[in-house]
């Protein structure tokens, strides 16, 4: 699940650069508390955007829109 979506954030970022910063819930016990099996979450600008799926074209929406 997680690599599909990281794929998807790779092909909108080659088009939109932006920073990207991946974490393992793994190694921070109270993410992995808080999101569990809710994985992947996608933060933009530290609000959740996304949960489980990565809708390409809305993220690329969101991203575009906070350039303004």
């Amino acid at each position: 699940m997680c690599e599909k979506a990281l794929l998807r954030i790779k092909r909108v970022r080659e088009e939109i650069p932006f920073n990207l910063e991946l974490v393992d819930i793994t190694h921070f016990p109270l993410l992995k508390e808080r999101h569990g099996l809710h994985i992947p979450v996608v933060f933009i600008d530290g609000k959740e955007r996304f949960r489980y799926h990565i809708n390409e074209a809305r993220f690329r929406a969101l991203l575009v829109s906070r350039e303004k």
